[in-house]
């Protein structure tokens, strides 16, 4: 008998052991950042500019900036498809180097507006490759 309840209290023990043991933790699975299928990398690029369309100028701030658009905050509104000049000074350009894009209105976002370029000058190109792509 003894043996017999030596066996059954070591098996009792092994059980409650096991149900000690923590099971291994299972990590959540970390959420995918959200892909950017954009032609052209966008990058920060934070400085006052003018909107202008065929009715009215505003200011506003540009947010970001690609070889193919633009990100802008405006306090006014613009319709998708409004035909723009964006006007913007080079920060840190000595003098102050201001450039100029055709654009048009694509989208509008709760922050914003997102324009895509038309058309610029080769100097306003050649800024915005070394740009965008450093």
């Amino acid at each position: 008998v003894d043996a017999w309840t030596s066996a059954i209290k070591r098996g009792l023990d092994a059980a409650s052991m096991e149900a000690a043991v923590p099971e291994p933790a299972t990590a959540e699975p970390e959420p995918e950042a959200p892909k950017d299928n954009r032609r052209a990398v966008r990058k920060a690029f934070e400085t006052p500019c003018v909107v202008s369309s065929t009715t009215k100028k505003m200011k506003g701030v540009l947010r970001d900036i690609s070889m193919t658009g633009a990100k802008i905050s405006l306090a006014d509104t613009l319709a998708p498809g409004t035909i723009v000049t964006l006007i913007f000074g080079i920060p840190n350009s000595v003098p102050l180097r201001v450039v100029q894009f055709k654009a048009r209105v694509v989208r509008q976002t709760p922050d914003g507006y997102g324009i895509a370029f038309w058309e610029m000058d080769p100097a306003t190109r050649a800024f915005v490759h070394n740009f965008t792509q450093r």
